[in-house]
């Protein structure tokens, strides 16, 4: 089976306590998601009031992503001073709503590790459902016209979490229904335990055909450059596997600092036990 795009990146962590980064880079797009990822570590961790920044000064980052359990996580992020920035907390009195198959819902703040987001679950992940996201500010403006559509929602069918494989069988995945002519994102991890006891991972992630069918060869893990020299073969290890399709949508053009709106499907395998 061809896949259409080169490989992205590929990590390697060899401690959850103590994590090295491994980056492989095959292309000017894998060398920006490393130095994302880099920046992720000592990312801004200031905030400003919503209040006090008009939203022409604003960047914006929106997501919708359709899951497995029919419903859709909608995340905005606002910062000030472009995408590395300083978070935007929204101030008593302003506040964002998503928009999806008819319902309305307001967004509530999530904390994460030095980030402030908002978000909402919708009802829904039906195939080109569209998502509007609105921001309601104390100074009467309303920034309404965020809009995306969702990508057609699929269902892995192979394989499942109760199988088993073996260091020297390759993975069928299967998903329905396929786009001919179309490309999903596929990521994948393996986790085992090393001669040490202590857990290490490789994951990696390529864009392939989205022709609901795609050959993993599981050998071809970082985790086994060396065969099997540092990991404990008595014990099984894990692997997991996802498929993520992708559109983009239009951001309200008075975010003045520009932004994105990405709107997902991602299904997961977790789970699946490998026998070294």
């Amino acid at each position: 089976m061809q896949n259409i795009g080169h490989k992205l990146i590929e990590i390697h962590l060899t401690r959850w306590s103590n994590m090295k980064l491994v980056i492989k880079y095959q292309n000017i797009l894998s060398l920006v998601l490393a130095s994302s990822l880099i920046w992720a570590i000592g990312c801004n961790s200031e905030s400003v009031e919503s209040e006090d920044i008009r939203t022409s000064g604003m960047w914006v980052k929106m997501e919708a992503d359709g899951q497995a359990d029919e419903r859709t996580r909608v995340v905005v992020e606002l910062n000030v001073g472009g995408e590395f920035g300083t978070n935007v907390v929204l101030s008593s009195g302003e506040y964002l709503e998503a928009v999806a198959a008819g319902v309305t819902k307001r967004m509530a703040e999530d904390t994460d590790f030095l980030d402030i987001d908002y978000q909402a679950y919708m009802d829904t992940n039906t195939s080109d459902t569209e998502v509007n996201i609105r921001f309601y500010r104390n100074s009467g403006e309303n920034i309404v016209e965020s809009r995306a559509i969702l990508p057609t929602s699929f269902v892995i069918t192979s394989p499942l979490s109760s199988e088993d494989y073996s260091l020297q069988e390759t993975v069928v995945l299967a998903w329905t229904p396929e786009i001919q002519d179309g490309s999903t994102h596929f990521f994948s991890t393996i986790t085992c335990i090393n001669t040490e006891g202590e857990t290490t991972s490789s994951s990696s992630s390529e864009y392939i055909n989205d022709n609901g069918v795609y050959e993993y060869d599981i050998s071809t893990s970082r985790l086994f450059a060396n065969g099997t020299a540092g990991l404990n073969t008595a014990q099984p290890c894990t692997m997991a596997f996802t498929l993520q399709r992708k559109r983009f949508g239009n951001i309200d053009p008075r975010f003045g600092e520009g932004g994105t709106f990405k709107a997902t499907q991602t299904r997961k395998v977790e789970g699946v036990t490998l026998h070294l």
